[in-house]
Order: structure tokens, then sequence, then C-alpha cells
């Protein structure tokens, strides 16, 4: 007993000072909202046919004034929803990347973008509105926009996000499910909600050409996508033989390292114009 305690005592202290930096982050992320000190940056999404670019996904970036650290996307997203501040992230983060995509029509590249959207955010009832007010502020049409979804999030959702997502798309907006193949949905998912994509994670991705239940899995993913007439999109692509594998099985489209690493918005028509012929070399390791 008495050799365990100090085991006890500094796992407590870790906590401890863990849950004050976290504490002192939420103050801080509050403060970026209010002073706009959030950017986004763009993922491109690549036909694997042809190698054009068809479309990018907004994701968020933040680094600390005092330090100038980047703290990574998925821990900030983590720290505003403990802190209440994901719902008012998440908007901030749509007019933005409607605004963005206005910018590149007007410079002569008509570009789609993605969204991704937080279970708060469709749980809230009134996201369909919200969208509709990003498209107009930033005179976006609807074709142009893409709301990602979370595979495990629909998955619990019922009749009243379905009913969101419908709404939407009707306004021309599409959308996508995000992350597919790490949660319990499944197939069932493609069934019960309307959607014009399906994105398979790059969990599943980076273990490619992988073992015989990973490419059953790839295969029936790409067929049920098929039979509903949406795209199949591979997430993480970092190198030839992944982009070789979904490309013998006719695959739409890719995003990952392979391609590009995230570009900033005013980046974006110069890598879409690029000889579709060459893919842009891994030059970083920001996801």
């Amino acid at each position: 007993r008495t050799s365990s305690q100090p085991r006890i005592h500094f796992y407590a202290e870790a906590q401890a000072e863990h849950a004050l930096r976290d504490a002192q982050l939420a103050t801080m992320l509050q403060r970026a909202l209010e002073q706009g000190a959030f950017r986004l940056v763009y993922q491109p999404k690549v036909s694997i046919l042809t190698g054009r670019m068809v479309g990018a996904e907004a994701l968020i970036r933040w680094t600390l004034p005092t330090t100038g650290e980047a703290v990574p996307a998925r821990r900030l997203l983590a720290i505003a929803e403990d802190a209440g501040l994901l719902d008012e992230i998440g908007s901030w983060a749509l007019r933005e990347a409607c605004r963005q995509c206005a910018a590149w029509c007007l410079a002569g590249c008509e570009l789609p973008v993605s969204v991704n959207i937080a279970a708060s955010q469709l749980r809230r009832g009134d996201l369909e509105d919200e969208v509709r007010m990003a498209l107009t502020e930033s005179a976006l049409p609807g074709r142009l926009l893409t709301v990602e979804v979370e595979e495990g999030v629909l998955h619990q959702a019922g009749d009243a996000v379905r009913l969101q997502l419908e709404a939407m798309r009707i306004a021309g907006v599409q959308v996508s499910i995000d992350d597919f193949g790490t949660g319990i949905g499944g197939f069932d998912v493609l069934r019960r909600f309307p959607i014009d994509e399906l994105k398979v994670d790059r969990s599943v991705v980076a273990r490619l050409p992988g073992s015989a239940e990973d490419r059953a899995m790839l295969d029936g993913a790409l067929r049920h996508a098929r039979m509903l007439g949406v795209d199949c999109v591979a997430e993480g692509v970092e190198n030839p033989a992944q982009w070789a594998f979904l490309a013998e099985r006719g695959w739409h489209a890719a995003q990952g390292w392979h391609i590009s690493h995230p570009l900033a918005g005013d980046q974006v028509p110069a890598f879409a114009r690029r000889d579709p012929g060459s893919l842009a070399p891994v030059t970083t390791s920001e996801a």
C-alpha cells in the first residue's frame, strides 16, 4: 500500500495539471472566438479518374498566442465542446468557409467546400436556418456547399435530423457521411439518411492494401455507394500504393498528403489549375 501512494499522488497531480491547462485553454478559446483568431485551411479533394480537384474540406486551425504552439484540431474541438463553445465555433467555420468559397468563385474557380457539422449543431434543430443564412450572407449557391456528418452521429440520430438534412438537400446543399468505417452504424446509415457522398475514414485507408477483411469492407462501401448513386471518397491517402488500389477499383475521389497538404484559402485556385496529371509531394505533417 505504501509503495503505491507516490504513484497515486503523481497521477492525481498530473490529472489536476491537465484539467487546469484545459480550463486555461477554454478561456483562451473564448477570447480567440471573440477576436477572430481562428483560421481555416482547405484539404483538396481530387478525382481519382482525372486528377482534377473536385472540392475542398475546411479544417480549423489555431495557435496559442502565448507560445505560437499549434493546438491539434481534435483537442481544440474537444475542449470547445466541454466549454460549451463548439456550436459557436462551428457556426463561425460554416460562415467563413462559405465566404471563402464565394471568393474562389469570384476568382474564376468554382469548387464546392465541405464543412464538418458537430452532433450538437444537429441536435439544436436550427441547422437548416444557419446554413441558409451562411449561404445568403456569402451569396454562395447551395450546390457549392457540402455538410459532413460523422457516421456515429447519424447512427444515434432520429427523424428530426433526417428532416433537417432533407431540407438542406432541397436547398441544393450536399450531405456527406464522414469517418465511415469507424462507427457502428455501418451500411444501415446509408439507407436511413439522404446522402450524396460517403467518405471512408483514414484509419481504414491507412491499412491498404490491408487484409482480406479490410478490402472486403472497402469493396462493400463502394458497392453500396454505387447502388445508392452517391460518390465514394477515401480520406488520408498518403502513398502511391493506396492511390493505385483505389484507382483499380474505380473510386470517385481521394484526399490526403499524397495529393496535397492542407492549403490556405488563397492557395486553392492555383492548386486547382495545376497539371491534373501530377500529384503534389508530401511536404508537411499537418493534418
